[in-house]
């Protein structure tokens, strides 16, 4: 219900503003999901199987970000795109890939 309700209005917002003839992107893109939920199991199983080092429990939030990233992504563009948002899927980013975090 969230992506529906929160795209439908930038889906609207960026099509309004096409209308009169503003040259628009609606750029699809990811960012690692809410931090505190996440962080907090992330850390509760880095304890669980010994990792203590600070260093150790960051390789792996960064890992199960992008184990969630496989997992979920796809669904939620395919939510977007059942929803007929006019979004340029062409330019999906997401914050912690490559070419995003290098700039």
């Amino acid at each position: 219900m969230g992506h529906a309700l929160n795209g439908s209005i930038q889906d609207a917002l960026i099509r309004w503003k096409r209308m009169p003839g503003y040259n628009t992107l609606w750029q699809p893109g990811f960012r690692p999901p809410p931090g505190s939920r996440r962080r907090r199991s992330s850390r509760r199983s880095c304890a669980a199987r010994g990792h203590r080092a600070r260093r150790s429990a960051v390789r792996r939030f960064v890992a199960r970000v992008w184990e969630w990233l496989h997992e979920y992504g796809g669904v939620i563009m395919g939510q977007f795109r059942r929803l007929g948002f006019s979004l340029d899927y062409e330019r999906e980013r997401f914050t912690m890939d490559d070419e995003s975090s290098a700039r």
